[in-house]
């Protein structure tokens, strides 16, 4: 019997005849999924529709669940139409009581439907929807379009009167449980608390690093890496204030985009401040090496191709959100998360290694002969000490032109070559100042951040939905390798001074210094004999 047939016999039932005649269709074996539904309800009036949906009888429930997708969408289509005209017959008309039982139908048409959506139809027949709207897309792809999408045609139910339609939960939550699995989940209302303690701690870390650095920079003590430190504090701070923010609506698409890209962007910044300190310990110990334009070429093009890595991640990041691509397209972006992860992973490591070479490595004939510019006048490096206001300036005023070629290094009083302060008295209550300390604080740094970045990692290569996913995706994991590990490592830097342990000078302008003077010692020698 075909659609036609069916919808001659029904056009003149009333809604309770109507269910009554699909049963009997349905126990003499007439599979309705083979029936054009849409067609048939095409021939009712508003009426029985509205009867027939509200019904809550086991055959209108088998009858909508045996719908095909494409028979959902048309269905979503005609019942668009119908209700849009209800809506714009409302607001034609002159009569108030008329508009007002046109607008009445159209609620309440809208809200049988949209009860349906929520408790009968299946998963496999909406996911099969998603994916004739997103034509054919591979699922968990342009998450946002998707939506977009879907509120409009929610909108489009009430003929473009209504605004800010809410999509039904049940689709939002299909569409959260097949987004792809991301390392610390997408956040709900169990995330508020954590996230808030973090964004309170990295907000805390972002003063006391801008606080350092407005300190030393008014005593003209230089150190920019404290500055870096700050940016750092504060985009954690801000991934996890979104990250707050976004729990509060999953559908805010773009807003939770930029928290992953807060949250993930400091997992490459901190390797690269290690590479930095680690750079100056390797500079320190083989000043002809590591002040070479070589070593200093290669370190700048490791720094580009880093920020070239992080530029693909979060295009990649984009595309997979924003736009509908294929199977084949997704795999290729998933490939570029695996690739990225892998070379952040070594990007980290190369800090340790990088001393592990610097004390592998014996130091050269040149290397001994080389004049180094050392901050002498750091004394301590305990965590109340800062320098004498003006004393790098006042040592760079003292040192001849004579000595200008000087590698800046950073300070030890237990190993350093030649120096521009060669005869500098030491004073007898002073404390030995060594660069062991500093070996274990860029070897303890890096170690957590490799593990923050092996977990990180290995949530690339599974390859799972939000509804699926492994414990590895979890948020407490994320918040003990973005948050309890990084709260360690700020600690361990603002406690350990690396402000003064990796300070290096300011560099030497020859054009501006004095001439050596008349017995042969520099400013800074008469002063320390006088």
């Amino acid at each position: 019997m075909d659609a036609a047939t069916i919808g001659s016999l029904l056009k003149p039932m009333n809604a309770t005849q109507i269910i009554d005649t699909i049963g009997v269709f349905q126990k003499s074996g007439l599979n309705t999924s083979e029936v054009d539904i849409p067609k048939v309800l095409s021939v009712l009036n508003v009426t029985q529709i509205q009867g027939v949906l509200s019904s809550n009888s086991s055959v209108v429930t088998t009858m909508m669940q045996q719908m095909t997708p494409v028979q959902l969408v048309t269905v979503l289509h005609n019942f668009q139409n119908v209700t849009t005209n209800l809506f714009k017959a409302a607001a034609n008309s002159t009569s108030v009581e008329q508009a007002t039982q046109y607008k009445s139908v159209g609620e309440s048409l809208i809200k049988t439907l949209i009860d349906k959506l929520q408790n009968v139809f299946t998963n496999q027949q909406l996911l099969g929807v998603f994916s004739i709207l997103s034509k054919g897309a591979a699922l968990g792809t342009g998450t946002k379009k998707l939506l977009d999408t879907a509120k409009d045609l929610l909108g489009g139910f009430y003929g473009g009167v209504a605004k800010n339609v809410e999509i039904p939960d049940r689709l939002t939550n299909l569409v959260h449980g097949y987004q792809i699995a991301e390392f610390g989940d997408y956040p709900s209302s169990k995330d508020i608390a954590p996230s808030t303690i973090f964004t309170v701690i990295f907000f805390l870390f972002a003063i006391v690093h801008l606080l350092i650095f407005l300190k030393n920079f008014s005593l003209g003590h230089r150190f920019y890496i404290s500055f870096g430190l700050f940016v750092y504090s504060l985009i954690r701070a801000l991934g996890f204030l979104l990250r707050i923010i976004w729990s509060s609506d999953i559908t805010q698409i773009t807003l939770g985009l930029v928290s992953m890209i807060f949250l993930t962007l400091p997992t490459v910044f901190l390797p690269s401040l290690n590479l930095i300190l680690a750079q100056r310990i390797f500079t320190w110990r083989h000043p002809v090496y590591g002040s070479s334009k070589y070593f200093t070429t290669l370190m700048y093009i490791i720094y580009s191709f880093v920020i070239a890595v992080v530029v693909m991640t979060i295009i990649a990041a984009c595309v997979r959100i924003n736009f509908f691509i294929s199977e084949h397209h997704l795999h290729m972006t998933q490939q570029i998360f695996q690739a990225t992860s892998v070379l952040i992973l070594l990007y980290s490591s190369l800090s340790v290694l990088l001393i592990l070479a610097a004390f592998i490595i014996k130091p050269s004939n040149s290397d001994k002969e080389i004049l180094t510019y050392q901050p002498h006048w750091i004394k301590s490096f305990n965590v109340k000490y800062f320098v004498p206001k003006g004393s790098a300036a006042q040592e760079a005023k003292s040192i001849p032109s004579s000595k200008a070629h000087a590698i800046r290094v950073i300070h030890s009083t237990s190993y350093h070559y030649d120096t521009t302060q060669d005869q500098v008295i030491q004073d007898e209550n002073s404390k030995s100042l060594t660069q062991n300390t500093s070996i274990y604080i860029i070897a303890f740094s890096t170690l957590l951040v490799l593990i923050a970045d092996c977990f990180r990692c290995a949530s690339t290569f599974i390859e799972q939905y939000v509804y699926e996913e492994s414990w590895i995706f979890k948020p407490v994991v994320m918040y003990v390798m973005y948050g309890a590990l990084e709260t360690l490592i700020n600690l361990v830097y603002i406690f350990g001074r690396i402000d003064l342990r990796f300070y290096k000078p300011d560099a030497l302008k020859a054009n501006a210094l004095p001439e050596p003077e008349v017995d042969g010692s520099s400013a800074s020698e008469y002063k320390m004999q006088e």
